[in-house]
């Protein structure tokens, strides 16, 4: 929901900054455009599962490959 909230605002201040409407349309876009970036980045779990007593669990961290 938010993310359709944000993507309606980065278009409609696209639209109206560009089309001689008040300037601080674009700024408004700009900022819903890093809102949104900023929103895509955050990192989610990889894998979710139940653990029992007994159970091994090994965790390991490396780093992700660059997206193109």
């Amino acid at each position: 929901m938010a993310g359709t909230v944000i993507a309606w605002i980065y278009r409609t201040g696209l639209r109206r900054g560009t089309t001689g409407s008040h300037w601080a349309w674009i700024v408004v876009a700009v900022a819903a455009r890093i809102i949104r970036n900023e929103v895509a980045r955050e990192e989610r779990a990889v894998i979710s599962m139940p653990v029992k007593a007994g159970d091994r669990l090994i965790v390991s961290a490396s780093k992700p490959e660059p997206k193109r």
